[in-house]
């Protein structure tokens, strides 16, 4: 699915929370002042605001980054950030702060989302006037340092230690989460998709860069593949599908295999390996599991496999030449004393 289907499920239910939150207040007034400091209600109070302007900034800054924070990380994630985020930052309120005012809201909540988001574009550039950019990262530490100062100066009501409680919360889980390199091959991704419109040769150059920087990457590998196969380059396409089997869960192996077969090119793998592919195919893909074998009985003659090669092939194909060529090249091996005790051989 790409990113434009996706629906930041976790964040619009985040939003939808906090706004429901607000509406309780508005039927029964006195939430807010009724609610009790304490570690035992942090998490009730990261939904309550005292104000519409605290509540819609919360909710703006998270409906803009939250949904790009989700998809890198995932919801249940994303909302282990946003949840644990507000918790750092409530605790490190309460221990430092000298705001005397209970705390309520989802600042500290937003600021580990803001983290997590700094930390994964901290290269991107930011207009702050026009033809005028800096990093997001310089944003992000300016920020960090406005809170610090904010933080140490005269007791106000502003949370400043929430936000950077929150804010360190979001940036120690975007490393966890390794980020910056999702970030780094979600835009590989993207970059791979849009080259797509520009041939095949683009989309060559593009994948092998994307490699150069990582080189496991099956994305990466598959679109080097196909547009290997579109500019004819057989020799590059079948390099691109073996580092592919390599690099793929079992499960999704057939299909490049599948294509090495049709550019005979499963020999390029060792035949102890194609055996035991072929094994693990036997139920769910029959055509591959057959492929394999049959690139191993066609093969050298000296190849140890290749008996037992012959043997699979016959017991799928009850027989014929199979049978025959095993026989009359093997006609001591143990393989064909196996066929001979199954009554194979009449």
């Amino acid at each position: 699915m790409s990113r434009q289907q996706r629906v930041p499920a976790a964040t619009l239910l985040l939003v939808g929370a906090n706004l429901a939150a607000a509406f309780a207040e508005l039927l029964a007034p006195g939430i807010v002042d009724a609610w009790r400091p304490g570690p035992g209600g942090w998490l009730s109070a990261m939904f309550l605001h005292r104000d519409l302007l605290h509540l819609g900034s919360n909710v703006v800054f998270l409906a803009a980054v939250g949904p790009a924070v989700e998809f890198a990380a995932g919801s249940l994630r994303f909302l282990l950030v946003y949840l644990s985020g507000g918790l750092a930052g409530y605790a490190l309120h309460h221990g430092l702060s000298r705001t005397p005012e209970p705390l309520v809201g989802a600042s500290a909540c937003v600021a580990a989302v803001l983290g997590c988001y700094a930390l994964r574009y901290s290269a991107l550039r930011v207009p702050v006037v026009p033809g005028r950019g800096v990093p997001l990262g310089w944003l992000a530490g300016a920020w960090v340092l406005l809170q610090g100062l904010g933080g140490a100066g005269p007791a106000g009501g502003t949370s400043y230690w929430a936000h950077l409680g929150g804010f360190a919360a979001g940036l120690g889980f975007g490393f966890a989460l390794r980020l910056p390199r999702l970030a780094e091959v979600q835009f590989g991704h993207e970059a791979l998709e849009r080259l797509n419109d520009r041939g095949p040769f683009a989309v060559l150059q593009a994948a092998r860069e994307m490699l150069r920087r990582h080189p496991d990457d099956p994305s990466a590998l598959r679109r080097l593949a196909e547009a290997a196969h579109s500019l004819g380059d057989a020799d590059q396409e079948r390099d691109a599908l073996l580092r592919l089997i390599d690099v793929l869960p079992e499960s999704l192996q057939a299909d490049p295999l599948r294509r090495l077969g049709r550019l005979g090119a499963l020999g390029a793998l060792p035949s102890l390996r194609r055996m035991m592919l072929a094994d693990r195919f036997r139920d769910t893909d029959p055509d591959v599991s057959a492929a394999l074998w049959r690139s191993v009985a066609e093969g050298p003659a000296d190849d140890p496999q290749l008996p037992e090669a012959l043997f699979a092939l016959a017991l799928s194909e009850r027989g014929g030449p199979w049978l025959t060529r095993l026989v009359h090249d093997f006609p001591v091996h143990p393989v064909t004393e196996r066929a001979r005790l199954r009554g194979m051989l009449g």
